[in-house]
């Protein structure tokens, strides 16, 4: 019982992002697709280092995992597994070659509604030879808070990379900065 709906996309990306959302996004975009079995899907994500302390350890990437629920849902189409992304910036850049052998022309992501905007952003800022289209999974309003804690705390870890904040005013140690 997928949602009835024929889509003009070339390409869908299923963005991982911790083993419980990363199974929510397979499930809704195996409802998205299977009625559009022509599109090929990419699911991206590796094996979850970052926000550790709000989930159970685990040794398959976010792609394996959400690639097993599509395909146990009956999901039939060409699956590619991009499995090293540790963030929203290396979905994309780890992709790349990936999007380039398909050479679609409208890319549909598939992402957490309290995300989506900034994974667009970053879409179109790494890839923007790319029409992106965002499709945002339903909120789940048990975990609405982590939701809005994990983009929070991500917002300014990228904010912070991106600014050369002086050592004593970050509240962690990001290796990257001088």
């Amino acid at each position: 019982m997928g949602i009835n709906k024929k889509l003009d996309y070339d390409l869908a990306i299923v963005l991982g992002a911790g083993v419980y959302e990363s199974k929510r996004r397979a499930e809704y975009a195996s409802e998205l697709l299977r009625e559009n079995p022509k599109i090929p899907i990419i699911v991206t994500g590796g094996i979850p280092k970052k926000f550790a302390f709000i989930q159970k350890p685990h040794n398959l990437s976010e792609a394996e995992i959400m690639e097993k629920i599509l395909r146990e849902r009956g999901i039939a189409q060409k699956i590619y597994k991009e499995e090293l992304a540790q963030n929203t910036k290396e979905n994309f850049t780890g992709s790349k070659s990936l999007i380039s052998k398909i050479k679609p022309k409208k890319i549909m992501i598939i992402d957490g509604l309290i995300h989506l905007k900034r994974s667009l952003k970053i879409a179109k800022e790494n890839l923007p030879e790319y029409d992106f289209t965002g499709f945002p999974i339903p909120i789940d309003k048990g975990k609405i808070l982590v939701n809005l804690f994990v983009e929070g705390l991500s917002y300014l870890l990228e904010f912070d990379s991106k600014r050369k904040i002086p050592k004593e005013y970050r509240f962690y140690n990001n290796p990257k900065q001088p």
